[in-house]
Formats: C-alpha cells, structure tokens, sequence
C-alpha cells in the first residue's frame, strides 16, 4: 500500500470516529432522556405510596394522641388507674 492508501484509511478513520461520536452521543443523550423519565415515573410512584401510608397510619396516630393526652390529664388530675406506667 502506497502513500494513497494510507490516506484513504486515515480518511476512513476520521469519518468512522466522528460518526461514531455522533451516534455514540445520541445514544447517551436518548439513555439520559429514558433515565431520567424513569426516575420521575419511579419518584410520582414513591410520592403517592408515601400518601397512602400516612393515610392508613393516621388512625394509629389520632389512638396514640388522644392516649397520650388523657394520661397527661390523668396525671395533672391526679387519678392513678390512668396514669402512664412510667409514673405508676
């Protein structure tokens, strides 16, 4: 191969790297774009999990707080059948 040949195969190289590049960086930009709306569907499914927990948690939490409140008022008032065992 004489000096033509190997600037055809540097020719060659050249373009090969750069449509490489090219189509190396669209596929990083369309994965990005795929990743990142996975992300948001991941965290929209996260967000209405994290309601639907509250929501079937917040009978316990009403319980303890009315239970916490009545043996302060028992203490304050000083009955000792509902005072906190702590106390006792």
């Amino acid at each position: 191969m004489g000096c033509k040949g190997a600037s055809i195969l540097q020719a060659c190289e050249k373009t090969g790297y750069k449509i490489g590049v090219g189509v190396g960086a669209h596929a990083v930009g369309e994965g990005g774009e795929a990743l990142f709306r996975n992300l948001k569907m991941a965290g929209e499914i996260v967000h209405v999990g994290g309601f639907v927990v509250n929501a079937a948690l917040l009978p316990l939490d009403i319980y303890t707080l009315v239970k916490n409140a009545m043996e302060i008022d028992a203490l304050n008032k000083g009955k000792k059948d509902n005072e906190p065992e702590v106390v006792k």
